[in-house]
């Protein structure tokens, strides 16, 4: 006999994402509490077991089995161990307007589904389908899962048998009132919920009882308050326009039902601890609160090849199996037309900013540029990618010999390592970017230390003798160089203070006054930087504030911002190490959110600073993250540095090289090392995207860079010579975001990106006349990238001088040279690659 559950179980709101009549999960489980929602929902097991209460009755659910829980069944399920389910919500609208009869039936599964042994087959092909689609985005991927529904419904409809839903003669008609009056309420809320809705209004007209009665019958049947219930009813959809829309907060507010936008702050940060302004930063944070639940982590591995096997089983008729995506083009000519970006050589033109703002580079320490190989590199690059200033931390680290004291405690000062870096930077034509740090041991307060090379990051026992040494480096500094030529330098206060300083925040701020009225004091033309701040943390907003309220009470000057900004989107506390940092990736714009954070918050200062930089970008700062390597790594840097180039002054790529001693343990070649260059001197694809900047010049003539289309392209043009750059950005997939890296090997690193074509691409250039010369360059897996070369050769687990020879040579990008004569138009058309990159380079010939 049927029954109903509805005491003690919870009505779950069901969000879909990305607007898919489907709600898409993989998750390890260990309990989830008494439940039930209008989805009809598909369980897959994909590893271990669970137990699955359904109506009452417990089932035991092995690995390969699938169970279907129709709309409004009351279920939980428990976990037994290392397990990992696929679940599937179904719209019950989308299934009404398609089969009507879905919604007046139930499906007859029984578990274990051995009556059905084919049907548990073709559902799995389809699942895990569903699941590759959804987890990578490839074009057009929510046409293919709405298809793959329409085949699943279609599967169950017609292999499954149904039953009319219970009616009073299946059971009481107590329960069938008490059901009716649930739903009555719960459809009335998701129709009403951005009008004022009343307890007495619907105790009246909607339930047909006495508010009291209303108020504790839906906290009997439902688990929560109605005013609870409706709050996240109209959190929900708050939710939902925050991450679709760009509409005010206020108005979000008053379109979701919320009185004021006071009580909506105030319930958002309940529910979310956060504010709707903090979380709509966060690219991916809608599926991150509606999948807030007890759910654990679990083997992607297994699981991912689980669902390779799924998909290598042949479907059923009339259900297409899964097949590589065609390229949108085999070859240029086909039969679709390609984009054409036609630009005049008279149009109006933003203003290009690429002075000063790429020219701006980072090495580990000042220790390590006392090695040749490390000159060597900034040499190289001061050369190929117009390098003009370099940061380094430790300049006054205990390995610089800097400063001790005598048997009196009398300061006593040596700059001959110092004068080594210094000079050597002088000859090269870099200035240096110089960070103030680490804390030498005559000085420190503890022995609190960081990195392999125990850099001390205490504050001063006395802030007199730290302000002594600062004086007396300046004035090293100038007599030796020249006043205009140290003015051309920036003195950076500290590294990091909101993660490495061993004291209050707070007591950073006496610390860099104190610096800086030292430096002023020696010149007071010295260019002023910091605070070197960390990307922006739960933390960072807050002391940010105090710190500029700081700045503006003692009038002390900041010439350049500098803030850190990777590819992670938040930092957990604790010891600081290479582990300490939260998986989870920030999205395709995290970067210029950040950014424009920063922007935002510098509006307090009375003075704002003259530049920005950021003095240290990655795309991760997890030493051994393997993309570094990567054509990815190239094309991250195009898109971040392009679309922010007109926000900041300066990007410093963390790092320059793989010579870089922050830890003890040293990777393998190409094992995830910052550089932009190995130790063995060989370029990896980022050095090159670096160097494709450096040759854009003159004023924007088009760009893309930021939109939706899958080859972002930006185009320049000065007298004499214009530029193409253009890239095929493909991002990570939805798992790699989340967190889960697993997919992520030595050998195989192309595995964690969405799934993207070969993409067409054409321009027109037009007032180009007379005779000119065309430079094709192109840098993608299969001409130029270091990493894949490696991988070519074997990956070999140390590299032969040979070896090295042979990459350095081999690892650039591939050149054809052309002479061309033009009668007012220049046409190009090619077909880019996934992480694919292709700069051409025109430059007219006056003469031969």
């Amino acid at each position: 006999m049927y029954t109903i559950f509805i005491m003690n179980s919870d009505y779950e709101i069901v969000q879909y994402h990305h607007g898919l009549n489907a709600r898409i999960l993989v998750h390890g489980i260990n309990h989830y509490k008494l439940h039930w929602h209008r989805e009809i929902e598909l369980i897959l097991v994909l590893k271990g077991d669970i137990c699955l209460t359904l109506n009452g009755r417990k089932n035991l659910l092995a690995e390969d089995d699938v169970a279907v829980i129709n709309s409004e069944d009351i279920h939980s399920t428990m976990g037994n161990g290392d397990n990992c389910i696929a679940v599937i919500q179904i719209n019950p609208d989308f299934c009404a307007k398609i089969f009507p009869a879905l919604g007046r039936q139930d499906f007859l599964w029984n578990i274990p589904a051995t009556a059905h042994a084919d049907v548990v087959r073709q559902m799995r092909f389809l699942i895990a389908f569903m699941i590759e689609e959804y987890r990578k985005t490839a074009p057009g991927y929510q046409l293919s899962i709405e298809g793959l529904l329409n085949n699943l419904t279609s599967l169950l409809v017609r292999h499954v048998p149904m039953t009319a839903k219970p009616d009073t003669g299946g059971f009481s008609a107590a329960d069938q009132f008490t059901k009716e009056r649930i739903k009555r309420i719960i459809d009335y809320v998701h129709e009403h919920y951005a009008e004022k809705i009343s307890l007495p209004e619907l105790a009246d007209n909607i339930a047909y009882v006495s508010t009291y009665y209303l108020s504790h019958f839906f906290k009997e049947k439902i688990g929560i308050s109605f005013l609870e219930y409706l709050t996240n009813v109209r959190l929900k959809n708050a939710v939902h326009l925050l991450y679709t829309t760009r509409a005010k907060v206020s108005d979000i507010a008053m379109d979701c039902g919320f009185g004021s936008i006071k009580a909506f702050n105030t319930a958002f940060k309940k529910q979310y601890a956060a504010s709707p302004n903090e979380l709509r930063r966060q690219q991916d944070f809608l599926t991150q609160i509606n999948e807030r639940s007890e759910y654990l982590s679990f083997d992607t591995l297994y699981v991912m090849q689980k669902l390779q096997t799924y998909l290598s089983q042949t479907p059923a008729p009339g259900i297409a199996g899964r097949e590589e995506t065609a390229p949108v083009h085999q070859a240029l000519g086909g039969e679709q037309p390609c984009p054409v970006i036609a630009v005049m050589n008279d149009a109006a033109r933003k203003p290009f900013l690429f002075s000063r703002w790429q020219r701006l580079a980072s090495v580990g320490r000042a220790y390590d540029l006392l090695r040749e190989d490390l000159r060597a590199q900034v040499r190289e690059a001061a050369c190929e990618l117009g390098v003009r200033h370099l940061r380094f931390h430790g300049i006054f680290s205990d390995e610089m010999r800097v400063v001790s004291k005598d048997a009196r405690g009398k300061l006593l000062f040596c700059w001959d390592y110092v004068d080594h870096v210094f000079d050597f930077l002088v000859a090269a034509g870099v200035s240096p970017l110089v960070d103030c740090t680490f804390m030498p041991a005559a000085l420190k307060s503890s022995d609190h230390a960081i990195f392999w090379y125990k850099g001390n990051v205490s504050p001063p026992a006395d802030i007199k003798d730290w302000a002594r040494l600062i004086r007396v480096f300046a004035a090293h500094c100038i007599e030796r160089y020249g006043a205009r030529t140290v003015r051309d330098w920036y003195f950076e206060v500290w590294n990091e203070p909101d993660l490495f300083w061993t004291a209050r925040i707070q007591d950073y701020f006496p610390f860099f006054e104190a610096t800086v009225n030292a430096l002023r004091q020696v010149d007071p033309l010295l260019r002023i930087a910091g605070p070197s701040a960390l990307q922006p943390m739960e933390t960072s907003e807050e002391w940010l504030d105090e710190f500029f309220d700081y700045v503006n009470s003692r009038a002390l000057p900041l010439d350049c911002f500098t803030f850190h900004l990777y590819g992670e989107n938040n930092f957990v506390g604790g010891e600081v190490n290479n582990t300490a940092f939260i998986p989870t990736m920030g999205g395709k714009d995290y970067f210029s959110q950040a950014i424009a954070l920063y922007r935002e918050k510098m509006r307090r200062l009375k003075q704002p600073p003259e530049e920005i930089f950021i003095t240290e970008f990655n795309l991760s700062a997890k030493h051994g993250n393997y993309l570094l390597d990567t054509m990815f790594a190239a094309c991250f840097a195009l898109y971040n540095y392009l679309q922010n180039r007109g926000e900041l002054n300066g990007i410093a790529y963390w790092t320059l090289s793989d010579i870089f001693e922050e830890d003890a343990k040293t990777t393998p070649p190409f094992g995830g090392s910052f550089g932009l260059v190995t130790r063995e001197g060989i370029k990896k694809s980022a050095w090159w995207a670096l160097w494709f900047l450096e040759q854009l010049k003159g004023a924007v003539a088009a760009e893309n860079i930021g939109s939706d289309e899958d080859v972002q392209y930006c185009i320049t043009q000065d007298e004499g010579t214009a530029a193409v750059l253009a890239f095929n950005y493909v991002f990570y997939d939805k798992l790699f975001i989340k967190g889960d890296s697993s997919l992520l090997t030595y050998r195989e690193r192309y595995n964690c990106f969405e799934e993207k074509s070969a993409a067409p691409f054409a321009v027109e250039l037009q007032g180009l006349t007379g005779t000119w010369e065309l430079r094709e360059y192109t840098l993608d897996r299969e001409h130029g990238s270091a990493f894949d070369l490696f991988v070519a050769m074997g990956m070999p687990q140390t590299l032969s001088r040979e070896d090295a020879a042979y990459l350095r040579a081999m690892s650039r990008p591939a050149l054809a040279i052309k002479r061309l004569t033009l009668n007012g138009t220049f046409n190009a058309a090619f077909v880019l690659p996934p992480h694919g990159i292709k700069l051409l380079l025109l430059k007219k010939i006056y003469a031969d």
